[in-house]
């Protein structure tokens, strides 16, 4: 796994900014959406089986939660892929942006297929299978992702994509917004074609997964973990970046009645413990007397279900502590917090503590220097 923060560095606040951050982030509700809508797309010169992971995802979106999808098979011989995108994502959002500035809509945006690393801009660039179509991560992001098209100013958005070096996004805004990924920015996905479940797939059992459990809304936070939780070995493990806002993006199940007043609260958000847990570095300036004994009461006043547990502490410039938590809360304090992400663990510390492994006392005799011998007198 990686860093939420890896693109951008960690980022050392003073504890009262932290603090606030923490309970922000913490207390955040979900939106209830007035409309949402997905756009699947993927190029029709491909080898990746992306045509049927994008029917993976339909059944995915429309048959867990019940949002319309719109499918876009990008033709070979289109020479601007991009812009027949934005032109259908356009009409959608023209159709779906609600006229009360109350009223917030979700828009997903999915990709299937390949993806490499674009050695300019760092950033993953979705390519065809042969050829030279692509589309690269800046241009979706300027379009469907950025504070700055005016157009999405009450949509959030949330990215799936399915291909390699998916997690190679990056860039801030102010409104909700997530991509989820199925690998890391320096990864490679598995797709059908390599005789494996793909990401798609998993992403659809995931969501049946947690539908079947006690809950009307499941988190992007939720469906990463348990996306990971069912990893087959050797498969990469999902990501989940944010790119603006401290809000959760909660998906209500296609069964379930909601209007738009109803907002999720944090105890609806399903955040939980499960059986592995996340260890994250966190680094905060200040004096370690004070800082430990305050960042105790930091985490003992958030709410409940967030798991965070103080592992160990060291003195440095500063205060460097680690901490384990669930990996939904990992997921989901990422989105105010810069933690720099250790790894995964299961159970406790394999190494006993200092004192249990520090050498026994030597005995008075064995310190007393020796004299000199008969022989040497």
């Amino acid at each position: 796994m990686e860093s939420a923060d890896d693109a951008a560095g960690n980022h050392r606040r003073p504890l009262p900014e932290l603090k606030a951050a923490l309970q922000a982030t913490a207390n955040a509700r979900g939106t209830a959406y007035n409309s949402r809508e997905a756009v699947i797309f993927y190029f029709e010169n491909d080898n990746t089986g992306a045509k049927s992971d994008a029917n993976s995802l339909v059944w995915c979106l429309e048959d867990v939660f019940g949002i319309h999808t719109t499918v876009i098979e990008l033709k070979a011989n289109d020479q601007m892929p991009g812009l027949t995108l934005a032109s259908t994502v356009t009409d959608i959002v023209m159709k779906i942006k609600s006229p009360p500035k109350r009223l917030r809509s979700l828009l997903i945006l999915a990709y299937a297929g390949h993806g490499e690393l674009d050695p300019t801009t760092g950033f993953v660039k979705l390519i065809a299978g042969v050829g030279r179509q692509n589309i690269q991560w800046s241009y979706l992001h300027s379009s469907f992702f950025s504070d700055t098209n005016y157009m999405f100013s009450n949509i959030d958005t949330l990215g799936i994509l399915d291909c390699c070096y998916a997690g190679a996004t990056r860039d801030k805004g102010q409104r909700s917004s997530q991509v989820l990924s199925a690998c890391g920015r320096d990864e490679k996905a598995r797709s059908r074609s390599d005789g494996v479940r793909s990401f798609s797939q998993r992403l659809f059992r995931a969501a049946r997964n947690l539908s079947k459990t006690e809950t009307s809304y499941i988190t992007i936070e939720m469906l990463v973990a348990e996306v990971n939780r069912e990893k087959p070995d050797g498969a990469p493990e999902a990501k989940l970046t944010n790119h603006g806002g401290t809000s959760p993006i909660s998906l209500p199940l296609k069964d379930t009645q909601t209007t738009p007043h109803q907002r999720p609260t944090p105890n609806t958000l399903g955040i939980d413990a499960t059986t592995e847990s996340i260890l994250v570095e966190l680094t905060i300036p200040g004096a370690h007397s004070q800082v430990l004994e305050e960042f105790k009461d930091v985490i003992a006043a958030l709410p409940a279900q967030f798991q965070v547990e103080i592992v160990d502490a060291y003195q440095s410039r500063s205060v460097l502590l680690l901490l384990r938590m669930s990996e939904v809360t990992y997921w989901r304090l990422s989105a105010g917090v810069d933690f720099h992400l250790i790894g995964r663990i299961s159970g406790p510390s394999l190494i006993k503590p200092l004192a249990d492994i520090r050498p026994q006392r030597l005995g008075a005799k064995e310190n007393v220097r020796p004299g000199p011998s008969k022989e040497g007198a």
